[in-house]
């Protein structure tokens, strides 16, 4: 059964979307072998190898490469805006952690330093010192409370172009970081019999474009 999916550290930050499911290691190699018959099925139209970056064009599945440009649905601008609109307070562990920055640029020869500045920033605003995890995200004015629900509220749209799945046949979308394979990730949760079968059926799809490509050239 598929795990909840983690995103890596660079996906989270600067990645697009995932989705909620982590894909098992059969079925990545499932959706291997269907981007190879993909290849194939595009040679015998285009003549010329697939080289993963262009939308082969089957009927029945989509395919998108990974999505390295911006938010197209407008969603990154008003997110920008609220983020602005809406600062800590002055009194915020934030605003004592953004000065505490500039008065100790975190290298590693002054972690001991640093770590006894950040701890004593933690007790003066009532915050449990974790061993420095987590000293980044602290809020005491309820800022955070605030971002967390109008985040919920609002979202890119379907069809922006950072949420799009990368692959998807029937209503099976896999999202993956960068290249096929790292970061796999898919929207539904599916048994090691269920991934098969969609995978049948999806390389039924393929060959039936096959055998029209075929039909066309005999003609």
């Amino acid at each position: 059964m598929s795990k909840q999916y983690v995103p890596e550290l660079g996906q989270a930050v600067f990645g697009a979307a995932w989705s909620e499911h982590e894909m098992p290691d059969f079925a990545s190699a499932l959706l291997e072998t269907l981007l190879v018959m993909v290849g194939n099925a595009y040679w015998n139209r285009e003549q010329k190898d697939w080289d993963w970056l262009v939308d082969p064009k089957i009927p029945g599945i989509e395919f998108r490469p990974y999505y390295w440009g911006d938010c197209d649905c407008g969603y990154d601008e008003d997110e920008e805006e609220w983020v602005e609109t809406h600062p800590h307070a002055a009194t915020c562990y934030q605003a004592d952690y953004a000065a505490l920055c500039d008065t100790y640029p975190k290298r590693f020869s002054e972690e001991k330093r640093w770590n006894r500045a950040a701890r004593g920033l933690c007790k003066k605003h009532g915050i449990p010192w974790n061993n420095g995890r987590g000293e980044v995200v602290h809020c005491t004015c309820g800022r955070k409370a605030k971002w967390a629900t109008w985040s919920a509220e609002h979202n890119h749209a379907a069809t922006c172009s950072f949420v799009l799945p990368n692959f998807k046949f029937e209503d099976v979308e896999i999202r993956w970081y960068k290249n096929p394979g790292r970061g796999m990730s898919c929207n539904r949760k599916m048994t090691e019999r269920q991934w098969r079968r969609w995978f049948d059926r999806c390389v039924g799809v393929i060959r039936a474009g096959d055998e029209e490509i075929e039909k066309g050239r005999g003609k």
